[in-house]
């Protein structure tokens, strides 16, 4: 089985909650839909695919918009507060997520 993130997971939950509308349901849109707005959404919101490299981690690709604000974060100078930080992710990510439910032209 696989282990899913805590952003995943939120990711997932969001989901679950939009598939029980009536909206969703009167429009056929499953679980798979969703997930194949992912790629779309990430680049509408980077404009193109980020993928990091640093020296001490393998290559990875961005797919939340929190990731790439964890990443910049240490380079802000004066440096944001933890909790103005957490709050932009949240928001960031949050928006994210509505991006994924909104209509696609498969729909």
């Amino acid at each position: 089985m696989r282990a899913y993130t805590q952003k995943q997971q939120q990711l997932l939950t969001h989901w679950s909650d939009a598939l029980g509308t009536e909206a969703i349901q009167s429009h056929r849109i499953i679980l798979d839909h969703l997930s194949n707005t992912l790629e779309p959404a990430a680049q509408r919101c980077f404009q193109r695919s980020i993928v990091l490299h640093t020296p001490d981690r393998l290559p990875h690709k961005i797919q939340l918009p929190s990731g790439l604000l964890a990443h910049l974060s240490t380079q802000l100078n004066p440096p944001a507060s933890p909790q103005v930080l957490e709050r932009l992710a949240l928001e960031l990510d949050d928006s994210f997520s509505n991006d994924t439910l909104c209509p696609s032209p498969m729909h």
